[in-house]
């Protein structure tokens, strides 16, 4: 006969077991990682993730995710890193993205839908970040470049400068073959330089095209920005014929 505290206990026993328990989330194939820079961890036989991306200065790398817990309250991952940059790590966190994702201090990790919310290497970072700088207006980021130069041209006083040196190689080149050498290199040089330049004019003049339009129509910073841009301009005229006065 079941006595009443089996029965009791019978119902304690079930009563736990129907408690929802923290499910695991199933591993993923790929992971993207970001920190200072972006790889991608691909899922080996063994089941841990892997990558051999070579960064700069660096050869015959290994870098391993071990997944140690993986529930939506609680993210372990030990990172161990091989070859000429040898290290580990340890990641945890809790799960974001439906569950796709999980961050901590200067790093991120994403997979599943969320994996691309990441890119999976550092050339594909600086290609998004790229097409998002491209995507800003001309004029706005002429501005800026003038703005973040505190008003100072380099590009147009290299020019200068490879003007004043080519001249002084030129006038010893009789005396010194050395001295010719230098010249032609430095030639070289003012060649690349001059064409950064008439690159850098093609840009300024749309931007100064397009600042004019909105200070046209009203638009007091754009008036300011527009006579910026024309200060800018006008150095780059005077480097660009600078070789005619030397």
């Amino acid at each position: 006969m079941i006595t009443a505290m089996r029965l009791a206990l019978m119902a304690v026993a079930l009563g736990s077991s129907a408690l929802p328990a923290q499910d695991a989330v199933p591993i993923p194939d790929t992971m993207h990682f970001c920190a200072q820079h972006c790889v991608t961890f691909a899922r080996e036989a063994d089941g841990r993730l892997y990558n051999y991306t070579n960064l700069l200065y660096q050869h015959d790398v290994k870098r391993v995710f071990e997944i140690q817990h993986f529930t939506p309250d609680s993210v372990v991952i030990r990172r161990t890193d091989y070859g000429s940059n040898p290290g580990a790590a340890v990641y945890t966190g809790r799960m974001e993205s439906g569950n796709n994702g999980v961050h901590g201090q200067g790093w991120r990790i994403t997979w599943g839908s969320a994996l691309n919310d990441l890119p999976g290497s550092d050339a594909e970072r600086d290609s998004i970040a790229a097409a998002k700088e491209d995507a800003r207006p001309v004029e706005d980021r002429a501005v800026e470049f003038i703005q973040r130069s505190g008003g100072r041209n380099l590009l147009t006083e290299r020019i200068f400068r490879l003007h004043d040196a080519i001249g002084a190689a030129n006038d010893d080149c009789y005396r010194h073959e050395k001295s010719c050498r230098e010249r032609d290199q430095l030639q070289n040089e003012l060649a690349e330089s001059t064409g950064n330049l008439l690159e850098e004019i093609d840009g300024m003049t749309h931007a100064r095209q397009a600042l004019n339009d909105r200070c046209n129509q009203g638009e007091q910073a754009a008036c300011t920005n527009r006579d910026l841009v024309d200060s800018w301009i006008l150095a780059d005229r005077q480097a660009q014929f600078s070789g005619i006065l030397h």
